[in-house]
C-alpha cells in the first residue's frame, strides 16, 4: 500500500464489537449534526426568535453537562452496552419528540425534550472510550479511539451532503421539519448496529 495511506492498516484489525459501537455512534452523531445545523432554521421558520432559539438549545447542553460528570463515575465496573442502547433509542426518540413539540409550539415540552435529547447523547459519548479500552487490544486503542472521534465530523459531512441533495431534489418536500424527522429515524439504525 502507498506509504501515504499505510495508516489505514491500523484500522483493519479493530475488533468487531468496537466497530459495531463506532458505527452506532456514527448514526447518533449524524442525528446530532443534523440537529445542530437544521434545528435552529426550523425553529426560526416556526417564528421563534433568535433569543428563544438560543435559550431552548441551551437546555440540550445543560442535559449533556449535568449527566456527563456523574455518569463517568457511575459506569465504573458496569457493563457498557446498555448505555449505548439507551442512547441509540433515546437520541432519535427525543429528537422526534422535540420536532413535534416545536410544531405544536409547546414550549415546556421543547425544554424537556431537548434536555433529554442532550442527556441521551451523553450515554453514548462518555462510555465509548472506556468500552474501547476494555474490549480492544492495547495495539488497537489509539486507532479505535481515533475512529470513534472521527464519527462526529463524518456524521456532519454525511448529514450535510444528504441534506443538500434532498433540498436540491425538492426543497418543499424536504423542508427543515422533514429533514429532522428523516435523520431522527435514521438514528434508530444505531440501536440495531450497537450489538
Amino acid at each position: 500500500m502507498n506509504k501515504w495511506f499505510s495508516f489505514i492498516d491500523d484500522y483493519r484489525n479493530i475488533e468487531r464489537p468496537i466497530l459495531n459501537v463506532v458505527i452506532a455512534e456514527f448514526f447518533i452523531q449524524m442525528v446530532n449534526a443534523t440537529f445542530m445545523l437544521v434545528l435552529p432554521l426550523y425553529m426560526s421558520r416556526m417564528n421563534y426568535s433568535n433569543e428563544e432559539i438560543a435559550l431552548f438549545l441551551t437546555f440540550r447542553f445543560i442535559g449533556v453537562f449535568l449527566l456527563a460528570l456523574p455518569i463517568g463515575k457511575f459506569i465504573k465496573g458496569k457493563k457498557l452496552y446498555p448505555f449505548f442502547y439507551i442512547s441509540a433509542l433515546g437520541v432519535p426518540l427525543f429528537g422526534l419528540a422535540s420536532v413535534g413539540a416545536i410544531y405544536f409550539k409547546i414550549d415546556l415540552l421543547i425544554y424537556i425534550t431537548l434536555f433529554l435529547w442532550g442527556s441521551m447523547f451523553t450515554f453514548m459519548q462518555i462510555p465509548v472510550s472506556p468500552f474501547i479500552l476494555r474490549n480492544s487490544s492495547k495495539a488497537n486503542h489509539t486507532p479505535a479511539i481515533a475512529l470513534s472521534y472521527s464519527t462526529w465530523s463524518f456524521g456532519g459531512i454525511v448529514s450535510g451532503f444528504i441534506t443538500a441533495v434532498l433540498c436540491y431534489i425538492n426543497k418543499d418536500l424536504f423542508n427543515e421539519q422533514n429533514i429532522l424527522i428523516i435523520f431522527s429515524a435514521l438514528g434508530f439504525f444505531g440501536f440495531f448496529l450497537s450489538y
